[in-house]
Protein backbone atom coordinates (compact mmCIF):
# COMPACT_ATOMS: atom_id res chain seq x y z
CA UNK A 1 0.00 0.00 0.00
CA UNK A 2 2.85 2.24 1.00
CA UNK A 3 4.38 1.25 -2.44
CA UNK A 4 1.41 2.42 -4.67
CA UNK A 5 0.90 5.60 -2.31
CA UNK A 6 4.39 7.03 -3.16
CA UNK A 7 4.05 6.19 -6.37
CA UNK A 8 0.62 7.66 -6.97
CA UNK A 9 1.68 10.84 -5.69
CA UNK A 10 4.90 11.16 -7.75
CA UNK A 11 3.27 10.85 -10.63
CA UNK A 12 0.69 13.05 -9.48
CA UNK A 13 3.38 16.01 -8.86
CA UNK A 14 5.31 15.34 -11.84
CA UNK A 15 1.89 15.71 -14.11
CA UNK A 16 1.20 19.31 -11.99
CA UNK A 17 4.86 20.09 -12.65
CA UNK A 18 4.43 19.43 -16.17
CA UNK A 19 1.16 21.64 -16.32
CA UNK A 20 3.02 24.40 -14.86
CA UNK A 21 5.69 23.99 -17.39
CA UNK A 22 3.45 24.35 -20.23
CA UNK A 23 1.13 26.88 -18.58
CA UNK A 24 -2.00 25.20 -19.50
CA UNK A 25 -3.55 21.83 -18.39
CA UNK A 26 -3.86 18.51 -19.86
CA UNK A 27 -6.87 19.06 -22.04
CA UNK A 28 -6.21 23.34 -22.33
CA UNK A 29 -4.91 25.08 -24.91
CA UNK A 30 -1.93 27.93 -24.85
CA UNK A 31 -0.38 29.43 -27.57
CA UNK A 32 2.87 28.10 -27.55
CA UNK A 33 4.80 25.43 -29.72
CA UNK A 34 5.71 23.06 -26.75
CA UNK A 35 3.37 20.47 -25.86
CA UNK A 36 3.02 17.04 -23.83
CA UNK A 37 4.24 14.00 -25.68
CA UNK A 38 3.61 10.69 -23.50
CA UNK A 39 5.46 9.64 -20.76
CA UNK A 40 8.56 8.36 -20.35
CA UNK A 41 8.97 5.21 -17.65
CA UNK A 42 11.82 6.15 -14.69
CA UNK A 43 12.64 3.35 -12.21
CA UNK A 44 13.20 4.98 -8.46
CA UNK A 45 14.64 2.95 -5.73
CA UNK A 46 13.40 3.56 -2.32
CA UNK A 47 13.18 1.80 0.78
CA UNK A 48 10.27 -0.15 0.22
CA UNK A 49 11.66 -1.56 -3.20
CA UNK A 50 11.70 -0.19 -6.67
CA UNK A 51 9.08 1.88 -8.21
CA UNK A 52 8.32 2.12 -11.82
CA UNK A 53 7.04 6.01 -12.63
CA UNK A 54 5.88 7.32 -15.74
CA UNK A 55 7.50 10.80 -16.44
CA UNK A 56 5.85 13.03 -18.80
CA UNK A 57 7.43 14.18 -21.56
CA UNK A 58 7.48 17.60 -23.31
CA UNK A 59 8.07 17.87 -27.22
CA UNK A 60 10.69 20.18 -26.91
CA UNK A 61 12.23 18.26 -24.13
CA UNK A 62 12.96 21.08 -22.29
CA UNK A 63 10.64 19.94 -18.72
CA UNK A 64 13.18 19.80 -16.17
CA UNK A 65 11.97 17.67 -13.39
CA UNK A 66 12.45 19.59 -10.22
CA UNK A 67 11.05 16.67 -8.33
CA UNK A 68 13.34 14.44 -9.51
CA UNK A 69 16.32 16.42 -8.02
CA UNK A 70 14.85 16.55 -4.38
CA UNK A 71 13.48 12.91 -4.33
CA UNK A 72 15.28 11.79 -0.82
CA UNK A 73 13.87 14.43 0.78
CA UNK A 74 10.20 13.46 -0.31
CA UNK A 75 10.20 10.60 0.54
CA UNK A 76 11.23 11.98 4.15
CA UNK A 77 8.18 14.08 3.45
CA UNK A 78 5.59 11.19 2.64
CA UNK A 79 7.31 8.74 5.60
CA UNK A 80 6.19 11.37 8.08
CA UNK A 81 3.40 12.32 6.97
CA UNK A 82 2.58 8.80 7.12
CA UNK A 83 3.58 8.41 10.57
CA UNK A 84 1.02 10.99 11.72
CA UNK A 85 -2.08 9.14 10.80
Amino acid sequence: MLKELTKNLFERALKAEMEEHLGYSKYGRAETENSRNGVGKKSLITEGGVLELEVPRDRNAEFARYLSRTEKKFLKIIRGLLKLT
